[in-house]
C-alpha cells in the first residue's frame, strides 16, 4: 500500500552546498575536494543565489556545474544525483510506474515546485501566504539593473516612473516610453541573474508590474494602484517537461512610487483541483494566495461546526467583556490594565487550580501576561503563553482545562488597503471629526464604500481568525473526553465562535478605595465616619464605595441601620473587594479574599441571563464584530 512522504518546507542541503565532497568507502579513499563558484565558496554561493536573488535551488545547481572553479563535471555527491535536486523530480514512482506515496506533505511554498503541483490535487490545510519581503531599496535597485540589461531607454527608477505615469509625453520623451514599452518584460540571460549584485530572480515581473499599474491603472480611493502579470522564474526543472512554472506577480504601488506590497502566487491552472481548509475563511486573502476564483463549499456550517466542537471536541468559549481590545504596537502595554486582567486570571486560577495556568495574547502584551499569570499560576515559564502569530498547529495546551485569550492583533490598515488594491475593490478608512476640526480614524477600524464587507473581512483574519486559533489550542487530545474552556478577552471572534459571554470585570478600586476596603476587613464593624478618619477621606467618597459593594449582585458588605451610636449605620466587610465582576459560570458563591465575582453569564445569541454552567448549549450564531480601536480608556 501506498505510504506517504514528507517534505519540511526548506531545501535539503546537498553536499556541494556544504563545500563537502562525496562520501567514499575507507578502502578508497580520496582527497577532499573543496568547490568554489566564481572564488566563492560553494555554500556561500548558493545562499547569496537562492536566499538573496531568489532562483530556485535546481537553476543554482545546473549554473554551479557550468561555473565552478574545478571545472568538474560531476559535482558532489559524486555519482549520483543530488539529493537537494532529487526531491524535486515530480511525483514518486515506484519501478511499474505507479506512484509511490499517496500523500506528500509539506508547507505552502512548495506550491512554486511545478512537479508538486501539476495533475495534482492540492490541499492547503490553513490560508497560504505568498507575500514577498523586498526592502524599497531592493525593489528599485533590481529594476534599475534590469533596466540597463534589457537596454531600455532610462536606467533609473524615477525616471522609469515618471514616463510610465506619462500620458502627455510628446517627441523623444513618447518614443522613449513607446520603446520601454515594447522592451519590459523581457528575460534577460541567465548569468545576469548570477552576475550582477542587484539582481533578482523576480525583477523582470515586478518591474512589468510596476509599469502597467503606472500606465494602465487607476489610482484607487485609497491612493494605491495594482499591476498584475505572468511571469516565469528563470529554471531549469521544467525544461520539455510539459509543467507550468509560472507565478502570478502582482504589486502595489502609491502616489509617492513607494512599493507597498508585492504576492507571488504559483500559477495551480494545471491543479486538478485546489482545497482550502480552514474553519474561517477569509475569501479574499484566499483568493489572492490561490487563485483568482475559486468555490467555498462548507463542510459544516456555523451551527454544526459549533457542536462539533462543543460535543465532540470538547471546547467551551467564553467571552469576557464587550470590548475587543486591540493590543498591537508601541502602545499596547500602556494600554493594558494591569488589575483588570489580574481579577481575571486570579478567578481563574481560584477556579481551576492548576488546571489554568496558561495563556495567549500579543507579542507586545506577552511578557507582561506572564508576569501576572506569574503573580496567580507559582512557577509559570515561557511555557505557558503564546503570542499571536506562532499559535498554529501547536499541541501545547492540549491538556489544559481552562485557557485565557487576552486582547487581538491590529494590522493597522496598510495591508488592508493594499489587499484591496489587489482586489480592484472600493473601500476607504472610515473617519470623524474631531472637536478641533479636524478628522481622525474612527474607533473600530470600520470602512465605508461598496466593498466595505470585503474590507472587513481581510481586517477579521487577522484579528478574529488569531484570536480563534490562540482558543483551539486546547481541547486538542483526540483521545480525551474532558475538553477545556477558553476565556476570550475581547470581541474579536469569528461568527458562532463565542458560546456565552459575561461582563468581566465591572469595577476596579481607586487606591483611595483599597484603603477603605482594607482597613473595614481588618475591623468586626464600622461606621462611615470611623472609616473617613482612618483614610483621611470625605464621608462621602466612603459611603459611596460601601454602597457599590452593598448593591453589587451578590453584596459584598453587611449594613446594620441604625446600629451605631447616634444612629449611624455599622457595616461589616468580610467579604469586602476591591474588584467586581462577572465571570460567567464559574462561581456560585462569594468567595474570602481580594476578587471577588459575582454568578451571571448570558447566552451569546439571546441576550437571556441565565445561572448556568459556561457549557450549556449555544443558540444560533450571529456576526462578531470587528469593533474597537486603540487606545482604549482605562477602564476597557
Amino acid at each position: 500500500m501506498a505510504t506517504g512522504a514528507v517534505l519540511k518546507g526548506r531545501k535539503e542541503v546537498s553536499p556541494l552546498a556544504r563545500g563537502d565532497h562525496d562520501p567514499v568507502d575507507d578502502d578508497e579513499k580520496q582527497p577532499e575536494i573543496v568547490v568554489t563558484i566564481d572564488g566563492e565558496p560553494a555554500s556561500e554561493w548558493f545562499d547569496r543565489v537562492c536566499d538573496e536573488k531568489g532562483l530556485a535551488f535546481s537553476t543554482a545547481l545546473a549554473i554551479a556545474r557550468e561555473r565552478n572553479d574545478q571545472n568538474l563535471d560531476d559535482l558532489p555527491p559524486v555519482g549520483e544525483e543530488d539529493p537537494a535536486v532529487a526531491q524535486w523530480d515530480g511525483i514518486p514512482r515506484d519501478d511499474d510506474g505507479s506512484p509511490a506515496v499517496d500523500v506528500i506533505h509539506a508547507t505552502h511554498q512548495f506550491a512554486h515546485v511545478p512537479s508538486l503541483r501539476t495533475h495534482t490535487n492540492l490541499i492547503f490545510d490553513e490560508q497560504p501566504d505568498f507575500s514577498e519581503e523586498l526592502s524599497q531599496d531592493r525593489v528599485r535597485n533590481m529594476v534599475a539593473a534590469y533596466l540597463k540589461e534589457i537596454g531600455a531607454p532610462t536606467s533609473s527608477f524615477e525616471a522609469f516612473v515618471m514616463l510610465a505615469r506619462n500620458d502627455d509625453a510628446r517627441g523623444d520623451a513618447a518614443n522613449e516610453r513607446d520603446a520601454l514599452e515594447n522592451m519590459i518584460g523581457d528575460e534577460p540571460p541567465t548569468e545576469w541573474f548570477v552576475e550582477n549584485a542587484d539582481a533578482h530572480a523576480l525583477a523582470p515581473g515586478i518591474a512589468e508590474a510596476i509599469w502597467n499599474a503606472l500606465r494602465w491603472e487607476d489610482t484607487d480611493a485609497n491612493g494605491r494602484r495594482s499591476g498584475r502579470v505572468y511571469h516565469e522564474p528563470p529554471r531549469f526543472d521544467t525544461e520539455n517537461s510539459g509543467f507550468n512554472a509560472g507565478t502570478w506577480l502582482s504589486v502595489v504601488i502609491d502616489d509617492d512610487h513607494t512599493v507597498q506590497s508585492i504576492r507571488a502566487t504559483p500559477d495551480l491552472s494545471q491543479s486538478r483541483a485546489v482545497l482550502g481548509l480552514d474553519a474561517h475563511p477569509s475569501m479574499p486573502l484566499w483568493e489572492l494566495n490561490t487563485a483568482p476564483e475559486i468555490d467555498r463549499d462548507a463542510v459544516l456550517d456555523a451551527t454544526e461546526r459549533r457542536l462539533w466542537r462543543r460535543y465532540e471536541r470538547g471546547l467551551t468559549v467564553v467571552q469576557v467583556g464587550d470590548a475587543t481590545r486591540p493590543r498591537s504596537g508601541d502602545k499596547a502595554e500602556e494600554w493594558m490594565n494591569d488589575d483588570r486582567v489580574r481579577a481575571v486570571l486570579q478567578r481563574l486560577r481560584e477556579q481551576y487550580g492548576d488546571g489554568f495556568k496558561t495563556a495567549l495574547s500579543t507579542v507586545q502584551t506577552e511578557r507582561r501576561l506572564r508576569e501576572l499569570l506569574g503573580e496567580v499560576a507559582p512557577n509559570v515559564d515561557s511555557e505557558n503563553t503564546m503570542h499571536f502569530g506562532e499559535e498554529k498547529s501547536r499541541n501545547d495546551f492540549a491538556d489544559e482545562r481552562a485557557g485565557y485569550v487576552y486582547g487581538c492583533m491590529d494590522p493597522g490598515d496598510d495591508m488592508i488597503l493594499d489587499a484591496l488594491a489587489e482586489l480592484g475593490l472600493n473601500a476607504t478608512p472610515s473617519t470623524v471629526d474631531t472637536e478641533n476640526g479636524d478628522q481622525k480614524r474612527e474607533k473600530g477600524r470600520t470602512f465605508d464604500g461598496d466593498d466595505a464587507d470585503k474590507a472587513r473581512a481581510v481586517l477579521a483574519s487577522v484579528r478574529e481568525n488569531h484570536v480563534a486559533q490562540a482558543a483551539g489550542r486546547y481541547a486538542r487530545n483526540a483521545d480525551d473526553d474532558s475538553g477545556a474552556t477558553v476565556f476570550l478577552h475581547t470581541d474579536a471572534a469569528p461568527v458562532g465562535f463565542v458560546d456565552a459571554e459575561t461582563p468581566g470585570v465591572q469595577w476596579i478600586a481607586t487606591d483611595l478605595q483599597r484603603e477603605i476596603v482594607d482597613v473595614l476587613a481588618d475591623r468586626p464593624a464600622a461606621t462611615v465616619a470611623d472609616l473617613a478618619d482612618a483614610v483621611d477621606c470625605s464621608k462621602q467618597h466612603v459611603r459611596d464605595t460601601l454602597e457599590r459593594l452593598e448593591n453589587a449582585d451578590t453584596p459584598l458588605v453587611e449594613r446594620d441601620a441604625g446600629a451605631g451610636a447616634y444612629g449611624a449605620d455599622v457595616y461589616r466587610g468580610d467579604d469586602a473587594t476591591d474588584a467586581l465582576a462577572d465571570l460567567g459560570g464559574i462561581a456560585n458563591s462569594r468567595l474570602k479574599d481580594t476578587n471577588r465575582w459575582s454568578l451571571a453569564i448570558e447566552q451569546r445569541h439571546t441576550g437571556e441571563a441565565v445561572d448556568a454552567v459556561a457549557g450549556d448549549p449555544s443558540n444560533p450564531p450571529i456576526d462578531a464584530l470587528a469593533g474597537g480601536d486603540a487606545p482604549p480608556d482605562l477602564g476597557d
